[in-house]
């Protein structure tokens, strides 16, 4: 379910968890608290982001720095809000020099990591080289600055509504083989989940490469570039 939700990052805003992030905020930051970080990894980056600029204005005001370890961006509209340029200054990105999860979506002054691995290997913070207290800077790889560009352009393609019958299907597939880990998605006939995506006739072409080029990056390894 955690990333039937990840996959709507792509057309809604709010997910139920951004709502639930901000209401965490909300709820846990006391007025007695007035050196705040936000801070999140992954899914969590994005989450720190969404949370912080849709927190109440009395706390938005003690937060310090939004810090956002290779989390997803945002859409267009949130993205050129308001809101979002309200925490720009306090808002620091990092990303690994493969990133597949933090170059999605639109985001700003990406600071890049010395890294291990590709994919979601690079994506785990063990593999991130550190120098003390500090990282070792990277160099993003030609492959998820093409990636970047790529999601950016498609995002802008597809339609909501299609994108979200095609999750829908997508997962109802998954839930009839009955797998609960992303990781055993692999396990599944690919041929058999693109017929089933292929085969809707109420959703574009555009929004059907969409998804199909999301879950080849997701589940292939990458060769670095």
């Amino acid at each position: 379910i955690g990333w039937k939700e990840d996959f709507r990052l792509s057309f809604m805003y709010p997910v139920y968890t951004q709502a639930m992030a901000k209401k965490y905020l909300n709820d846990n930051i006391g007025m007695f608290d007035n050196s705040v970080y936000v801070i999140g990894h992954s899914k969590g980056g994005n989450l720190a982001i969404s949370a912080s600029m849709e927190v109440k204005d009395s706390i938005f005001k003690r937060i310090k720095r939004i810090v956002n370890f290779d989390g997803p961006g945002l859409l267009d509209k949130e993205f050129h809000s308001d809101k979002f340029k309200k925490i720009k200054s306090k808002l620091i990105n990092y990303l690994p020099e493969n990133s597949v999860v933090g170059i999605l979506m639109n985001n700003i002054d990406y600071n890049v990591v010395k890294a291990d691995g590709i994919g979601f290997t690079c994506h785990n913070l063990a593999n991130w080289y550190t120098y003390g207290t500090f990282f070792e800077k990277g160099e993003l790889s030609k492959t998820s600055e093409k990636l970047h560009e790529n999601n950016l352009i498609s995002i802008k393609q597809v339609n909501p509504k299609e994108i979200e019958k095609v999750i829908e299907t997508f997962y109802a597939v998954v839930e009839n083989n009955d797998i609960h880990k992303f990781s055993d998605i692999r396990k599944m006939n690919m041929k058999d989940i693109l017929k089933t995506i292929n085969d809707l006739t109420d959703v574009s072409s555009e929004t059907k490469k969409y998804f199909i080029e999301s879950m080849k990056t997701f589940m292939m390894p990458r060769k670095k570039k």
